[in-house]
């Protein structure tokens, strides 16, 4: 595995840790997650299209070669929206769990998968089934300090299915920044709706 997909998987990890924190202690809400993701597209433009910025040191060390080119800062601009979704969309406790779940299981099964990784995902052949079984639990760890344990298999076992999922947009994949934060969080409030809680 590429030293510069575990600095990016560490950074996403710690990214997650600092938004959940941010949101539980109510330090940041929907409006200041809609703020910088204005900012995140903003920079993302500008490192496109000067060239001064298109070298710096965050890319160098945590894009993927072909963001920089295409759409740098894609990841964390896609990791600000599924997050501001979550907390748009959800009480706050399933967005604290959603958050989490993207936090950890996605960093794990991404981590696991390509350095551990023997058996193709059936549903994207660029993913692993071990890394997928890593992403669940580590996404039932975190979800867990927010929802109960039954929620939190629920809503990362459905996160995990979504994150294995090749989903386009026209001929664009769908980023899994924004699908594993909104699955885990519908999962869990179609849960609560159809339990009549």
């Amino acid at each position: 595995m590429a030293v510069k997909e575990v600095k990016r998987k560490v950074l996403h990890l710690l990214l997650g840790v600092i938004l959940a924190a941010a949101i539980y202690y109510d330090i940041i809400g929907w409006l200041s997650l809609f703020v910088a993701v204005l900012l995140s597209v903003l920079l993302s433009y500008v490192t496109k299209h000067k060239r001064f910025f298109a070298e710096n040191w965050l890319l160098r060390n945590f894009e993927r070669e072909e963001d920089i080119k295409i759409f740098p800062y894609k990841g964390l601009t896609f990791y600000l929206i599924g997050a501001l979704i979550a907390v748009f969309l959800f009480e706050k406790d399933i967005a604290l769990a959603s958050i989490a779940i993207l936090c950890l299981g996605d960093s794990i099964s991404r981590l696991v998968g390509e350095a551990f990784g023997k058996i193709k995902h059936p549903l994207d052949g660029r993913k692993f089934v071990e890394g997928a079984f890593a992403g669940f639990f580590a996404g039932i760890f975190g979800a867990v300090l927010f929802i109960p344990w039954y929620e939190a298999v629920i809503a990362s076992f459905f996160a995990m299915a979504a994150e294995g999922l090749e989903l386009k947009v026209g001929m664009a994949d769908v980023d899994d920044n924004l699908v594993v934060p909104i699955a885990a969080g519908f999962a869990v409030w179609i849960f609560r709706i159809l339990l009549g809680s």
